[in-house]
């Protein structure tokens, strides 16, 4: 009953966002132009990147063409799920969060639901569609239970990022304005172009517990491969949710304090 209704929620906001790209169709046309200029100019930096070597760290230019395919997913997820407000510091320091708070909805599902990007998923729909034709077409060696296992992981790696910028934002409740922390995290998400393979050891641990770029690239990209081992799948899904379920206690738990702090500062 609940989830109907949210679902609901945000069936409606993304018919205002539609409407709101048809009131704006100038961007909607920019759009059409600049995406596919980007994704060919991303395309040739790659070519030419291997044009001097054919695998290059154990990746073939059409598994790295598959990866970035993946990311676009990632992103799209995140625009249509995932995206909290960027000024929710702000809404938190303001008091603008009694206005939130007053719905008849969870505060956070209104949070997500109330930022949906339709433009950008729309931008991004465009990348996976077109990385995965080029990778395919590369010869990127791609089984069917191996792709919906990495779209599966990459829903998971979003879900990740999601709460650990919930997190940083939930922060406000005692620290005040903490944008500036959260564009730096959001800053070292320019390594999920790249796989996860090519850094060393503690690199590696850090792209997994606290930028978990390996589970919306390097994993999906690697388990839709027919040559990667089905228990090297299932083992990245088991981390996956491992750490996500250490990031949700962790953000769950500040939320419910930052809010008890919020409404005795208030009362």
């Amino acid at each position: 009953m609940r989830a109907g209704y949210y679902l609901r929620l945000l069936w409606d906001m993304a018919r205002v966002r539609l409407a709101e790209m048809r009131e704006y169709s100038a961007d909607f046309a920019v759009l059409l132009i600049t995406v596919p200029s980007y994704l060919l100019v991303n395309l040739f930096f790659w070519q030419v990147i291997f044009s001097h070597a054919r695998v290059i760290a154990g990746w073939t230019l059409g598994e790295v063409i598959l990866l970035q395919a993946f990311m676009n997913l990632g992103f799209l997820f995140w625009n249509l799920l995932y995206i909290f407000p960027e000024e929710l510091d702000e809404i938190i320091v303001s008091g603008e969060l009694n206005t939130v708070l007053s719905k008849p909805v969870n505060p956070v599902i209104y949070l997500l639901v109330t930022n949906i990007d339709v433009l950008g998923a729309l931008k991004n729909l465009s990348g996976v569609v077109a990385y995965f034709l080029v990778a395919g077409w590369l010869g990127a060696d791609i089984s069917l239970p191996g792709l919906l296992a990495g779209v599966l992981m990459v829903f998971l790696g979003v879900t990740i990022a999601s709460t650990i910028v919930f997190l940083i934002q939930s922060l406000s409740f005692w620290f005040g304005r903490t944008n500036a922390l959260n564009l730096f995290y959001n800053a070292y998400f320019t390594v999920s172009e790249y796989p996860v393979t090519i850094f060393p050891a503690s690199v590696k641990f850090v792209l997994v517990m606290f930028l978990p770029v390996v589970f919306f690239t390097t994993g999906p990209a690697l388990s839709s491969l027919k040559e990667f081992p089905p228990e090297g799948v299932l083992g990245l899904i088991a981390l996956s949710l491992l750490v996500w379920t250490v990031w949700l206690l962790s953000a769950w738990l500040l939320w419910k304090a930052g809010l008890k702090r919020y409404e005795a500062y208030g009362s």
